[in-house]
């Protein structure tokens, strides 16, 4: 058959790389969370070498702040949603296609690059949000703090099976703690005080997908957490980037912190 005209027309991926050994960083969060001023530094030049150098790591030791019990009730409670409820019992969580239940063939990735398909993507999800907008009928609720579930009284997030809107709610909790600790990590990589990134990602997003038209054994349900600026302002920027701010920031920062901040603040957790 074919790929279709728009996908023929891309250009030919480049030859593959040789091959090259390197060793995995691994980054124990823990330190960060439990360590004084010290430790937090070294684990710091640790985030930015990296970062810098391999372009990405292994994150372990974040149990004290996402536990494993509230990332097991969350994909047992998606996976009873997505693939046992009904059509009708999904769409009372259906708003406008971008926020709350998305039906299968309401989204095409291919199209944010300009290269639409017929067909839709093979995957349904329900994504939630830190803000809401009057225009898809919300009360346009938004984070005040990190610590916030602004979505969990939202009528679409009421229509949802209450064990899901639990378990989703502890998922938003405990990982948008671990998120701003990540963004203090990288703040002081970069040379900044701790709370710099804070204001700007008060408003995180949360998505949950899962494939289920595909076969069993290729099907795997996923869950994560973004977040993007509450602003349209952004810290003083100017000069090359650092590993670190590839990691979390994406911003060219190149400000120096006075003295060392306070960081953001910490959500609670089970």
């Amino acid at each position: 058959q074919g790929p279709s005209p728009a996908l023929a027309d891309l250009p030919a991926p480049p030859p593959p790389l040789p091959a090259r050994v390197c060793t995995l960083p691994t980054i124990d969060v823990s330190r960060f969370v439990a360590g004084g001023a010290a430790e937090r530094a070294s684990l710091a030049e640790e985030w930015d070498a990296a970062f810098s150098g391999v372009g990405f790591c292994q994150l372990v030791g974040y149990e004290s702040l996402l536990p494993a019990s509230a990332i097991a009730a969350l994909r047992e409670a998606a996976t009873v949603f997505f693939e046992t409820e009904s059509r009708e019992v999904k769409m009372r969580s259906h708003i406008d296609g971008l926020l709350g239940y998305l039906a299968i063939g309401e989204e095409n990735v291919a199209a944010t690059v300009g290269a639409a398909n017929r067909v839709a993507d093979k995957v349904e999800g329900l994504n939630f949000s830190g803000y809401g907008s009057e225009l898809n009928g919300s009360r346009g609720w938004r984070s005040r703090d990190p610590c916030e579930v602004p979505w969990l009284e939202e009528p679409f997030a009421r229509a949802l099976p209450e064990r899901f809107r639990q378990a989703a709610a502890e998922y938003w909790k405990a990982a948008t703690a671990l998120m701003h600790v990540l963004l203090e990590l990288s703040a002081l990589a970069l040379g900044l005080e701790a709370s710099h990134f804070g204001p700007y990602y008060l408003s995180p997003a949360a998505r949950f997908a899962s494939r289920t038209t595909l076969p069993a054994r290729a099907r795997r349900g996923s869950c994560g957490m973004a977040s993007t600026p509450t602003t349209r302002a952004s810290p003083s920027c100017s000069g090359p980037w650092r590993g670190a701010a590839r990691a979390t920031a994406g911003s060219r920062c190149k400000t120096r912190a006075r003295a060392p901040g306070r960081g953001s603040p910490r959500c609670p957790t089970r």
